[in-house]
């Protein structure tokens, strides 16, 4: 078993492919701004850009999971659906009525901020046609030094988990109130939430450890039996990205250690993974206003439409901070990124910190939604655009590609990945995916302290028990 590969050494196709659908989205994006209604040109550049990351996913070291990929892919997903629905002229039922007109001009900046994303990107590779992926993973860690870290860890978030449950009031009493109501009730209790992150972690961890001791019949009843008992507090507290953050992940040691997968699997993995997410999102909205006779009956009266989902948050606060910035509203000018640090500390701690962008989006024009717990998503593209205007969307993406681009090229000199890496890489897959959900603030927080954070406890953790067993080790021989 070693690492995927990528494509033919020095092949320069699929680069060249790549170039190719990233000037055409270019063009296509140019000329949708010509047209009072240029959603149809919207929707073609967004298909180019997806054909550009299908090229460049062939000369990657990681395949339909590199960075470029992986972004891409989640970016277009939170675009064209709106696009779609509006130049079908379907009605968007987002609770802040943006216009059409607001749509359609957000829909356009948030392609030019992929084709500029995807222009840093390829400029900064272009030197290279092609690159060979990692030769394998390096020396052995020790397995049971792992598995003696990883093991506690997935009990402790399980029973965090769980104990949160009960803190609550139980699953009937989560399953009986609104989102809002539900994120009041987390007030001074959202430590426990991050058992969520733990048990992850650790589950990941086992998986891979199976992985390397070849026991994988043994790594898959753990994913199963986790992944159910996710399910399950994902459908009381409503939080579906958990689900999709703990299938990813595991998918993704899968394919960076076992067996890369292909384009043609993974599109309709991916595609039946978004219908249940948004239909079991459906039913879990419906649940405390019927009972699951009622829901079956109401089925066919279900609105299915991506864009009415999470899918659509994003482009309409997108499109609502366009329409407030800055005729009501002047621009922070980059103010919003140091304080992103500051949402790292506890509000217990610090009970009058700074928002996060989109806290700050919601507490000063929604007022009465925030007051009751409620949010919106907030994307980069929007937090861009609120700092700096067009042209920090413009530029901001564009060396955002550039970094993602020298991410990847430091991932492709290395000759060997540890597991340690593989599990770092397949657990920040997810977040590379949802990344048009999240502020810097909430990318931050989510990532680099409730998701590496954990892995780094857990390394300590192995590496201290390993030094422990030394002694042990030395009388034995």
């Amino acid at each position: 078993m070693g690492v995927a590969g990528a494509a033919t050494a020095l092949d320069p196709v699929p680069h060249w492919l790549a170039v190719g659908s990233v000037g055409v989205a270019l063009i296509l994006l140019v000329t949708a701004l010509s047209f009072p209604d240029g959603l149809l040109w919207s929707v073609g550049s967004c298909a180019a850009l997806l054909l550009a990351a299908a090229a460049q996913s062939r000369r990657s070291a990681y395949g339909v999971l590199s960075p470029f990929a992986v972004i891409m892919v989640g970016q277009v997903l939170y675009v064209l659906p709106v696009a779609l629905a509006l130049w079908n002229g379907s009605v968007l039922t987002d609770r802040r009525l943006v216009s059409p007109e607001a749509m359609g001009r957000a829909i356009l900046l948030a392609n030019a901020a992929l084709v500029c994303f995807a222009v840093g990107y390829l400029l900064r590779l272009a030197a290279i046609a092609a690159y060979s992926p990692p030769r394998g993973v390096a020396a052995p860690w020790r397995r049971t030094a792992v598995v003696m870290v990883a093991l506690p860890m997935m009990v402790l978030g399980l029973a965090a988990m769980m104990l949160l449950v009960l803190q609550l009031g139980g699953p009937g009493q989560l399953t009986s109130v609104t989102y809002g109501e539900r994120y009041l009730m987390l007030q001074g209790k959202g430590y426990l939430y991050v058992g969520l992150q733990v048990a992850t972690v650790g589950v990941v961890l086992l998986h891979l450890a199976s992985i390397e001791s070849r026991r994988m019949a043994l790594g898959v009843a753990v994913v199963i039996v986790t992944g159910a008992i996710l399910a399950v507090w994902m459908f009381m507290f409503g939080s579906r990205s958990s689900l999709v953050q703990f299938v990813i992940a595991i998918v993704a040691v899968h394919h960076i250690r076992v067996r890369r997968l292909r384009l043609a699997v993974l599109v309709p993995l991916g595609g039946m993974l978004v219908v249940l997410m948004v239909v079991f999102g459906l039913a879990r909205g419906l649940l405390g206003r019927a009972n699951p006779v009622s829901l079956l009956a109401a089925a066919p009266s279900w609105n299915y439409s991506l864009a009415n989902s999470e899918f659509g948050a994003a482009v309409t606060a997108l499109a609502d901070i366009m329409e407030r910035v800055p005729t009501s509203t002047p621009h922070v000018l980059g103010i919003t990124y140091p304080q992103s640090f500051a949402v790292l500390v506890p509000q217990v701690l610090w009970p009058d910190r700074p928002l996060a962008a989109g806290e700050w989006y919601a507490a000063t024009f929604y007022p009465s939604v925030w007051r009751a717990g409620g949010a919106f998503a907030f994307s980069p593209v929007a937090e861009a655009y609120l700092n700096f205007g067009y042209a920090g969307v413009l530029l901001l993406s564009c060396l955002f590609g550039s970094l993602v681009g020298e991410g990847e090229l430091r991932l492709a000199r290395v000759r060997a990945l540890s597991p340690w890496g593989i599990a770092a890489y397949a657990l920040l897959v997810p977040w590379m995916l949802l990344l048009s959900r999240l502020d810097s603030a909430t990318l931050l927080k989510s990532v680099g302290l409730f998701t590496m954070g954990p892995l780094l406890v857990a390394r300590i953790g192995a590496a201290v028990t390993t030094i422990a067993s030394l002694p042990r080790i030395a009388r034995r021989t």
